[in-house]
């Protein structure tokens, strides 16, 4: 109990939170229905494995404990057999676990690793909503992103000065949409695009490649034709060997309802809708000068370290209109970091339980064998007394802790199997990546039992025969 206080007090001390997630520090703590469960099957386990063998020890065979003879009376062969089958089943436990585990910490470290699809150092972001009483409609709000863009770029240390609706990694909205020339789309089959508003110098700001065509200009506006970007993934799946620049592709509402053509007059390479997600999906930018939305945020590429202009950031939002409150401004790879967070997090939990599944196995094995050396400590005497070397007691003692392992290591490999299928992810279909897991996995568990094994099994090699024989 006071293991889980300390763990959840952990948790809300060392869990970054911002604007999004700070519901989530409300919501942990300890659940009284699980504090309970928890505390049944406790108090079930003690009184099981602790019950079963006084029910034993009350009703003695007499001439069982003849037969099995002095030496054995500490449990005999049925008590230990008992003692091999939890090990076994603790080390299936950890096989499991541990391939369990290593699948996610491998998913969390290539979601570290994966490609963006742009930089994110040398970056601000500035979070802020337009309230709608002061910018009621699509004109007075493309005035404001006009005006700030416009200040942000006179700042000395910016390169570029661009605003979005959404930040890549994180959960960009889906749209349906539909190409001109191609078979319109039934309510089965729609493709479907994550779609962002942006400004003329988003993509240079986040340094996203142009691949053909132009970029967004300050004069694609509501005033003139519409137009869209379209990324590399949705150029070759839809396109495929033609010059997708000059076509028409239009998205639709939640209702089906299509909306205006629009042309493509640009590609960009591919960007991450979200952290870890496969970046090789379809998306669609649109000017924000012609689609404007409250929610904005901009981003400045800087030439000098983000953190000096900060100040300058937030005066400048301030002289366009002082009431204006910024939700968050910080940098992008302080955003991506926050994302990082819980993944993290989670890797390190899972590390930590693997550790521990580790641990009870060796325990467990360790336990075994070091009773058994007890209980044989006779026999190993007499095999000294009759010439066996200490090598060889050696031997014979690790190989019944790595008899028990191995059984386990099988069986749990077994059950292992669909595991990383169930935990797939966009990066989980790498047979050569998960054949490493079943590789590294059962070396931890050999390892772990091997040394459990081996630390009792030197002390019965070190026993003094004439002292053995004489053991009772």
């Amino acid at each position: 109990m006071l293991a889980s206080l300390w763990s959840v007090n952990f948790i809300r001390v060392n869990f970054s939170v911002d604007e999004n997630t700070t519901w989530l520090m409300g919501r942990i703590g300890i659940s009284g229905t699980v504090l309970v469960f928890t505390v049944v099957v406790s108090i079930l386990a003690v009184g099981l494995f602790g019950l079963m063998p006084a029910l034993k020890s009350s009703k003695p065979g007499l001439s069982a404990a003849l037969k099995e003879g002095d030496h054995s009376s500490s449990g005999g062969r049925e008590r230990s057999r008992m003692r091999s089958a939890i090990v076994v089943t603790q080390v299936v436990l950890a096989i499991v676990l541990t391939v369990g585990a290593g699948t996610m910490i491998r998913s969390i470290v290539q979601e570290m690793v994966a490609p963006q699809g742009f930089d994110p150092n040398q970056v601000v972001t500035v979070q802020l909503s337009l309230p709608g009483r002061k910018y009621p409609d699509a004109k007075s709000q493309a005035c404001f992103l006009t005006q700030a863009i416009g200040r942000f770029q006179a700042l000395p240390g910016i390169r570029f000065a661009g605003a979005t609706s959404d930040l890549p990694d994180s959960f960009g909205p889906g749209v349906d949409f539909e190409v001109d020339g191609q078979p319109g789309p039934t309510s089965t089959n729609r493709p479907r695009a994550t779609r962002y508003l942006i400004s003329a110098d988003y993509s240079s700001a986040m340094k996203i490649p142009l691949l053909r065509g132009r970029q967004f200009r300050a004069t694609d506006s509501s005033e003139t034709p519409l137009v869209a970007i379209i990324n590399e993934t949705l150029a070759k799946h839809f396109f495929q060997y033609t010059n997708p620049v000059g076509r028409e592709i239009r998205t639709l509402g939640d209702d089906g309802k299509p909306g205006q053509w629009r042309e493509i007059v640009g590609v960009v390479g591919d960007v991450s809708d979200y952290l870890g997600e496969d970046p090789k999906k379809p998306q669609i930018y649109v000017p924000l000068l012609q689609d404007s939305t409250s929610a904005i945020t901009f981003v400045l590429r800087t030439t000098v370290n983000p953190a000096v202009l900060m100040p300058a950031v937030r005066q400048t939002i301030k002289t366009i209109d002082s009431e204006q409150p910024i939700y968050g401004i910080r940098t992008m790879t302080q955003v991506l970091d926050l994302q990082r967070t819980g993944d993290r997090f989670a890797g390190e939990m899972l590390g930590f339980f693997t550790i521990l599944a580790l641990g009870l196995a060796a325990m467990g094995t360790y336990g075994v064998v070091a009773s058994i050396v007890v209980q044989r400590t006779h026999e190993i005497g007499l095999r000294m007394a009759l010439g066996a070397q200490r090598s060889d007691v050696l031997r014979l003692m690790v190989r019944r802790g790595m008899a028990l392992a191995g059984i386990g290591m099988i069986t749990g490999l077994v059950l292992a199997i669909p595991i990383p299928r169930m935990l797939a992810n966009a990066y989980s279909d790498s047979t050569f990546e998960n054949t490493i897991i079943f590789v590294i996995s059962p070396i931890l568990i050999l390892l772990s039992a091997g040394l459990a094994s081996y630390l009792p099994a030197r002390r019965a090699a070190r026993v003094d025969p004439m002292v053995a024989l004489r053991h009772e």
